[in-house]
């Protein structure tokens, strides 16, 4: 499952559909033009309602791409993320793998 946030807030629920118990998310970032960062919260849930940080990817961004991520071994049924800070000019693509 992937998303892309170019602009900082919230970004729309995605389900997992998986039945595997471990899994990653990635991070991956770039400017079209200059440099910049972007900080993103990655949210877990099992019943869309009640969110928890699961982590936290801090990435500094340029026209070549940036990626960073963790692995997760519990699974979720729902993975949102927020940008709390994204450079303008800026987006983040947010890659699930369950």
């Amino acid at each position: 499952m992937q998303y892309t946030i170019t602009t900082q807030g919230n970004s729309t629920p995605s389900e997992h559909t998986g039945n595997s118990v471990s899994g990653s998310i990635q991070v991956t970032g770039v400017m079209s033009t200059g440099t910049g960062s972007a900080v993103v919260t990655v949210y877990v849930s099992n019943d869309r309602v009640n969110w928890i940080a699961l982590g936290t990817v801090t990435l500094s961004l340029s026209t070549t791409p940036a990626t960073d991520g963790f692995a997760v071994s519990a699974r979720w049924n729902y993975v949102k993320s927020t940008a709390t800070t994204l450079t303008a000019n800026g987006s983040v693509d947010i890659t699930t793998s369950y």
